[in-house]
């Protein structure tokens, strides 16, 4: 299922396929289960002995591009969907539209380049998608100003137990969220998938206000830097070290005391650096909702290929199983 997920397209705005394949998986385990009008998911779980209503967010979509003009030439120029390092943009194999057209992104060659040029950080000013067509009216046969464009990057396993695809922030979220509905729990909870939040978590905010839970834990795929010529001290999570819990990131200070509670339910965890990144938690937060966040380290997120280790997604399910309070099996 993780595999399905992200081998989908859903850059935000256009989680609909994404959705498809939850709704479809969702609706075998859920009590209820509602789509709004803003595409957000969430399957409610009636509790055994309920004390309180929670709210276990994921985000469906992911970062990618929008077409925003198409050249005499064929060539179509983008903009970016979500944070992305335009370090990572050039050569890069994407599909385009519905239809998941072929394309590459391409950039005046290095030797065409002046000694200032190759200086530049690449820009996605000066960068195209080209899909093998040699002008405008053969362009717009197969793709349309508007249509979105993802990376084409197919979900393998590779290693001593990881995974590497595109989308694992938030497929890893949405993976296991679908995972924890095949059990019912003490108390109510709502198993949400929300749309937009790599453009400012717009599904969250609408859904937490609509639902208003006593507390909100948002799961998610989050940074990982254990990487080669890094201090050990600007680590901000590392792969197979466990599940994440963060004290606050760039958006939110989460609730201590829920927090705390989460880690003491974990078999194997890590705190993420404070001030990494931001999630769905601050719509939560605004919305005076008690908000926690759960993530799995993703090692080079928002980009063409991302990298988990899959004892991490498994202690992540396992400490939200131990908190939520498995009762039986759905």
């Amino acid at each position: 299922m993780l595999f399905k997920l992200c081998d989908e397209n859903a850059a935000s705005g256009f989680e609909g396929q994404v959705s498809e394949i939850i709704i479809k998986e969702a609706k075998k385990y859920a009590d209820k289960l509602v789509k709004d009008s803003m595409g957000n998911i969430y399957a409610f779980k009636k509790g055994t002995d309920s004390q309180k209503t929670i709210m276990v967010s994921a985000h469906m979509d992911e970062v990618g591009f929008i077409i925003s003009s198409i050249t005499d030439d064929g060539y179509l120029k983008f903009r970016v969907v979500g944070g992305i390092n335009e370090n990572v943009l050039v050569g890069k194999r994407v599909t385009v539209g519905k239809n998941k057209i072929k394309g590459v992104t391409g950039i005046k060659a290095v030797h065409l380049m002046t000694k200032d040029e190759r200086n530049e950080k690449p820009s996605c000013e000066k960068m195209y998608i080209d899909i093998g067509v040699s002008s405008r009216e053969e362009a717009l046969k197969l793709v349309n100003i508007g249509d979105y464009a993802h990376f084409d990057t197919k979900t393998e396993n590779f290693g001593k137990n990881f995974i590497k695809a595109k989308a694992l922030d938030d497929r890893c979220g949405c993976f296991i969220i679908l995972e924890l509905l095949k059990k019912r729990y003490k108390n109510d909870i709502y198993f949400c998938f929300v749309v937009q939040e790599e453009i400012g978590v717009r599904g969250a905010t609408a859904l937490s206000a609509k639902l208003n839970p006593d507390e909100a834990i948002t799961v998610e795929g989050t940074t990982c830097l254990d990487l080669p010529f890094v201090e050990e001290y600007d680590k901000s999570t590392s792969a197979g070290d466990g599940a994440v819990l963060a004290i606050a990131d760039s958006s939110t200070y989460y609730d201590r005391d829920l927090t705390q509670s989460l880690f003491e339910c974990a078999e194997k965890a890590q705190l993420k650096k404070v001030g990494v990144g931001g999630t769905d938690g601050r719509a939560f937060q605004l919305n005076n909702i008690k908000a926690a966040a759960v993530a799995v380290p993703a090692r080079y997120i928002h980009s063409p290929v991302s990298v988990v280790n899959n004892e991490d997604i498994e202690n992540t399910i396992k400490l939200l199983e131990n908190y939520l309070e498995v009762e039986k099996d759905a």
